[in-house]
């Protein structure tokens, strides 16, 4: 014969325990999930722009974001721009300073979706690794 048997006072408790820590287990996870791809975002840019990423929780979600108002142009290109105050633009490139009416369309140069792709490979793992630690 077979006997199975469990205290389930104690096992109440154990999942009031999990219950009550799982939204800090989720929230530690996002904000790892989050600095991932901030890591994977500065790997794959350069200069200012590469130390310009952050993240953060709003509401239930976590954002990632940057200082700089240029980078949703290296991600999704613009158009060309115009002098529209004045004669031309003034450019100061290697020290040679430069004038042009106008300065042709950038294309785009995506670096989001697949700092994403490349780091979300890693999000079950670090979900894994904060629920774990709450389970025991």
């Amino acid at each position: 014969m077979l006997e199975i048997s469990f205290n389930l006072d104690k096992l109440l408790h154990e999942l009031e325990a999990i219950e009550s820590g799982l939204q800090g287990a989720v929230d530690a996870a996002m904000q790892e999930c989050g600095e991932l791809v901030v890591a994977e975002e500065s790997r794959r840019t350069k200069g200012s722009l590469a130390k310009s990423f952050y993240t953060y929780k709003s509401g239930d979600s976590q954002i990632i974001d940057n200082t700089k108002e240029y980078a949703q142009y290296v991600e999704y290109g613009r158009g060309p721009v115009y002098a529209v105050n004045a004669k031309a633009l003034r450019f100061v490139i290697n020290g040679e300073v430069l004038f042009r009416k106008s300065v042709g369309p950038m294309k785009a140069q995506p670096f989001v979706k697949d700092s994403l792709n490349s780091a979300s490979g890693k999000f079950n793992h670090v979900f894994d690794k904060h629920l774990n630690k709450l389970i025991g």
